[in-house]
C-alpha cells in the first residue's frame, strides 16, 4: 500500500481537469465533437466534483432523477442478487446496489454492487465501488473507495477539505488511520 497526500493540483498523470486540459487538447488536435445536451449537466472532472455529484443524488429532491421512466438506464452490467440488509444494519439516505451486504451503519452514501459493510463499521458521505469491503469497526467518511479495496478492522479513512481516495485493490491495514486528502494505492 502506498499513501500520499494530494490536493486539487496533484494527479498521477498530469491531467487535472477535462475541461481545462483534455478538451482544449482535443479541440487543438481537431478530435473534439459537440453534442447539445438539454437538462441536467454537471462537471465531474475532479475527484471533489465527482464526489459532490454523487452526494447531490442523495438529496430528498435531486436535480437528476435516475428513476425517470422516459429516460431508462440501459446497461449490460453483471447481474447480482438483491442487496442483503442484516438486522444489525442502519441505513439513512443512501443507495445500496444489488449484491451488497450491509451489517453496519451507512449514512448518505452510495454502495456499489457486492460491497460488504461489516457489523460495527460506519460508512458516511462516501462512494464505495463494487466488491469493496469495510471490516468490523472501520470508519469511512467523505471518501471514494474503489473496486475490491479493503478497509481493515478498526481502520479510519476520513476526508476533510479534500476527499480521501482508496484505489482499487488497495488495503488499508487493521487499525490504520488515513489522513484527510490522502490517496491510497496498492
Amino acid at each position: 500500500m502506498h499513501a500520499r497526500h494530494f490536493g486539487a493540483d496533484d494527479s498521477d498523470d498530469g491531467l487535472q481537469d477535462f475541461g481545462h486540459e483534455l478538451i482544449p487538447r482535443l479541440v487543438s488536435e481537431r478530435q473534439a465533437r459537440a453534442h447539445q445536451l438539454d437538462g441536467y449537466w454537471r462537471d465531474v472532472g475532479t475527484l471533489d466534483s465527482y464526489w459532490q455529484a454523487h452526494m447531490e443524488l442523495l438529496q430528498p429532491e435531486p436535480s437528476l432523477v435516475l428513476h425517470d421512466p422516459s429516460w431508462p438506464i440501459v446497461t449490460a452490467g453483471l447481474q447480482r442478487p438483491p442487496a442483503r440488509i442484516e438486522s444489525s444494519a442502519r441505513i439513512d439516505a443512501s443507495w445500496v446496489a444489488p449484491g451488497a451486504v450491509v451489517r453496519g451503519r451507512v449514512e448518505r452514501s452510495i454502495i456499489g454492487p457486492g460491497v460488504a459493510i461489516e457489523d460495527g463499521a460506519v460508512v458516511r458521505d462516501s462512494i464505495l465501488f463494487h466488491d469493496a469491503r469495510v471490516a468490523p469497526g472501520a470508519t469511512v467518511e467523505r471518501a471514494i473507495v474503489d473496486a475490491t479495496a479493503v478497509i481493515g478492522r478498526d481502520a479510519v479513512v476520513r476526508g476533510g477539505d479534500d476527499v480521501t481516495v482508496v484505489g482499487g485493490e488497495a488495503v488499508v491495514e487493521t487499525g490504520r488511520a488515513i489522513a484527510p486528502g490522502t490517496k491510497v494505492t496498492c
